[in-house]
């Protein structure tokens, strides 16, 4: 008789760090870990929130080219980006933080570039483009590269992209090279991390048309890159879809936290979005060891589309959508117990 060895709990602690500068706070930022003379720092920049009503009320959608810099336990907003853009894909680096197309809600875009904290304002350096437009994507560092996967190519989208490229942060002047695309149906808003060499991409949703407009399936699917070879496998589904998980997906220990995520339970089901009782808090734990999942807690805020930033041994969770329209400015602290 085999015996089968019990799973490893995964246990965390949560705690806030000093909330964003902003009283609203936005969807889609993107941000990372940067170098601030001899400390580790935080840069987030753009995103996008509703100031004025909330979109069932008429309210517009604002996007946003400000930036904010984290050191020393506080925020300041060091300068502003040329345009305002939200949603792109990201990395941090000691040289600053890595953009990677995004939206402004009218195009998307296949600009990248470095921002990092200047004396007067922010330092903007262009490097070379993505091949195609992309918003929405999932994003992870693995070996030093920028991994850009899925997504969608405008605003107005109905269906999703399946590519993948990735961008080697220590020479991005060498451009992007495009690697093997998703198996099946194209996906955005799933979610990426690295782990033991390898890319893990998590759920997500594909899009269809349906009278004209981009109709969501929301995934399950768990797919696994090795850049050794260049291809693709699956690994255990999720236990419930989830899409615009916190990202990239954290590493603590021997797990990858899928911090978050809609799960799709208000999606089409004819109510008003102000009836939305606000997006899941529930953080599962995946063991790559045993290709499975756990749960390993439940967030403070339920939030969706905010980036997970690893600086000073600790996870950030900087702020983020919390329903259809609505915004948080909390900054959530993650810890492996």
């Amino acid at each position: 008789m085999t015996t089968v060895p019990p799973l490893p709990s995964v246990k965390i602690a949560f705690s806030q760090a000093a909330a964003l500068p902003d009283p609203i706070g936005f969807a889609g930022l993107s941000g990372g870990k940067i170098a601030v003379g001899s400390d580790c720092g935080m840069l987030v920049v753009g995103g996008a929130h509703f100031p004025d009503k909330k979109p069932w009320e008429g309210g517009l959608k604002v996007y946003n080219k400000a930036a904010y810099l984290y050191t020393q336990g506080a925020w300041k907003i060091a300068g502003e980006l040329p345009e305002v853009m939200a949603y792109a894909a990201y990395a941090g680096t000691p040289a600053g933080l890595i953009v990677a197309g995004g939206t402004n809600d009218k195009e998307n875009f296949r600009k990248t570039f470095r921002v990092s904290p200047g004396s007067t304002g922010v330092k903007i350096e262009a490097l070379p483009e993505l091949p195609a437009p992309v918003a929405f994507a999932a994003c992870a560092t693995l070996n030093g590269k920028l991994y850009v996967v899925g997504g969608t190519d405008s605003p107005t989208a109905t269906t999703a992209l399946n590519s993948v490229y990735a961008l080697d942060l220590a020479k991005p002047e060498a451009g992007w090279k495009t690697l093997a695309p998703i198996p099946g149906a194209g996906r955005h808003l799933s979610v990426a991390g690295d782990f033991g060499g390898l890319l893990y991409v998590f759920g997500g949703c594909s899009l269809a048309p349906k009278d004209g407009k981009p109709f969501r399936t929301y995934l399950t699917e768990a797919l696994v890159y090795n850049p050794s070879t260049d291809s693709w496998t699956t690994t255990t589904a999720l236990p419930e879809p989830l899409v615009a998980s916190v990202g990239p997906a954290p590493a603590l220990g021997d797990a990858l936290l899928l911090l978050g995520g809609d799960t799709g339970f208000f999606y089409n089901n004819g109510k008003s979005p102000a009836e939305h009782p606000g997006q899941p808090k529930t953080v599962y734990a995946y063991l790559p060891a045993a290709a499975t999942y756990v749960k390993a807690g439940e967030l403070p805020v339920g939030i969706v589309t905010a980036p997970a930033i690893e600086c000073c041994g600790k996870v950030f969770l900087v702020s983020g959508e919390t329903g259809p329209g609505k915004r948080t400015n909390t900054v959530t602290v993650v810890e492996r117990l």
